[in-house]
Parts: C-alpha cells; sequence; structure tokens
C-alpha cells in the first residue's frame, strides 16, 4: 500500500478497493487499469485466493498505465526488464 501512495502522490489517480470472498472466487480481478481515464484500481485483498499480492498487482497495472502515457518509455522499460 506505501507503493500505492507513492503513485498517488505522484498525480496517479489510484482506487483501493476490497473484494468480497464470492468476488474472488468468481475470478475477480485483482487490479484493473481503466485507460479512458488513467485510474488504477487495486484490490486490498489480492492475493488471497493466490493469485497474487497488491504489489504485484499495483505494478501489473503500472506497467499498462506506462504503456499508455509513453509508448517510448514502455519500450525503454520493457528493454530494461
Amino acid at each position: 500500500m506505501a507503493a500505492a501512495k507513492v503513485l498517488a502522490e505522484a498525480g496517479l489517480h489510484i482506487e483501493v478497493y476490497a473484494s468480497t470472498e464470492s468476488e474472488r472466487q468468481n475470478g475477480a480481478p485483482n487490479g484493473i487499469y481503466r485507460g479512458s481515464d488513467g485510474t488504477i484500481h487495486i484490490d486490498l485483498n489480492a492475493g488471497d485466493n493466490g493469485q497474487g499480492t497488491v504489489a504485484y498487482a499495483l505494478a501489473h497495472e503500472t506497467t499498462h498505465f506506462i504503456k499508455d502515457w509513453s509508448a517510448t518509455k514502455y519500450q525503454t522499460y520493457a528493454d530494461i526488464l
């Protein structure tokens, strides 16, 4: 959550929500990037079903943001990884 706070302070719109047990059992995503307005939604319960953690979900959704923000910078980032 500290990383989400830092990204929010840098200007990204981060929304944290808490999924229910039922939603997770039905395959609810750990996070969502909404390209229409650049919002990153992160499930506070990400990882409860063994699919990852909040940090991984945040990193994944932030990568989508970077790709939309600058394809060139995204490619540089991908090359580094």
